[in-house]
């Protein structure tokens, strides 16, 4: 062990830890540019997925419910439970007759 010590000078070391310093600090600079970066990039991308899947679902919830009006088997107790242009007759959401 002594003689690890006396390979190398004390100044050496001092450079040697500076420069480790140095290079963590720029390693820790660089982690944060990058995730800074990441969540720039993804924050609006994961915006636009969310309003696809909102838009999806709001389509395939009109399609659920266009699909019971065609069929005649959409049941209500009262005419606001209807869609517009529908009223309840029977139990049932039937189109009005138009004049």
């Amino acid at each position: 062990m002594m003689k690890e010590e006396k390979a190398y000078p004390l100044g050496a070391r001092r450079k040697e830890v500076v420069v480790m310093m140095t290079l963590k600090k720029v390693l820790k600079r660089t982690w944060a540019v990058f995730l800074a970066m990441l969540a720039g990039i993804s924050l609006p991308l994961l915006i636009w997925v969310a309003i696809i899947i909102v838009f999806r679902q709001m389509y395939l919830e009109w399609r659920a419910i266009r699909a019971g009006l065609l069929a005649g088997n959409l049941t209500c107790s009262l005419t606001a439970d209807c869609p517009p242009g529908y009223q309840c007759l029977q139990g049932k959401c039937l189109p009005v007759a138009s004049q």
